[in-house]
């Protein structure tokens, strides 16, 4: 279990004591990893485990969601952009022939 307190979301996995930084709550969530096939850098298909993780640092901000590698690349989107992406991956993946 965490050292949580009252004010974290329901989806906070974090160990405060551990990964807080300068008194400050970083607030995350359990991390999912997809192994999968990526276009590198030079556009060769290689393996890669990409991350995904719901974080925040101040409940008064939105929540953002980490997709990434976790070391060379990776970004942030809105919890709201995740949510739109969902949609539309499982509308464009259902495309006549795509199954």
């Amino acid at each position: 279990m965490t050292d949580s307190d009252d004010s974290c979301p329901p989806w906070c996995v974090a160990d405060h004591r551990v990964e807080d930084e300068r008194g400050r709550h970083r607030h995350r969530g359990a991390t999912a990893a997809v192994a999968g096939v990526v276009r590198g850098p030079h556009g060769d298909a290689e393996s890669a485990e990409l991350l995904l993780e719901l974080h925040h640092d101040d409940p008064q901000q939105p929540i953002w969601v980490f997709v990434g590698d976790g070391e060379r690349v990776g970004f942030d989107m809105s919890f709201e952009t995740a949510t739109q992406l969902h949609r539309r991956l499982g509308f464009v993946l259902a495309e006549p022939g795509m199954s």
